[in-house]
């Protein structure tokens, strides 16, 4: 089962501690990252005026995809 991570940054100087998360797919991945992010913007609003996303990263280390919390709904 492939491991996908996910790094909370903006894409330039800050960036988390990467979460470890065993998934099927690329899209159960993003499903997932987009419930990360909506439940964080749940507790912390102001991520969505600071450039700030969730970067997915598959298990050798690409990126798959990039949310940014402006953008998720």
């Amino acid at each position: 089962m492939p491991i996908f991570s996910y790094i909370i940054t903006d894409l330039a100087e800050r960036k988390s501690k990467p979460i470890k998360v065993p998934l099927q797919t690329h899209e159960e991945a993003v499903m997932y990252g987009t419930l990360l992010a909506r439940e964080m913007l749940g507790d912390t609003l102001d991520l969505t005026d600071n450039g700030m996303c969730i970067t997915i990263l598959d298990d050798v280390g690409k990126t798959v995809s990039i949310l940014p919390f402006g953008s998720v709904n």
